[in-house]
């Protein structure tokens, strides 16, 4: 990994929450999976 930093990647979905941070040659370096509680409140 050279001294350019990291590219951040998000996904909030319904079902959960995940993270990967990528170094600059695409590779992945670090990883974050939550699940999130569905909350479906009726009108």
């Amino acid at each position: 990994m050279s001294d350019k930093g990291l590219i951040v990647g998000v996904d909030l979905g319904l079902t959960g929450m995940k993270a990967v941070a990528f170094d600059d040659t695409g590779t992945p370096r670090f990883q974050a999976r939550e699940a999130s509680i569905q909350d479906m409140p009726k009108p």
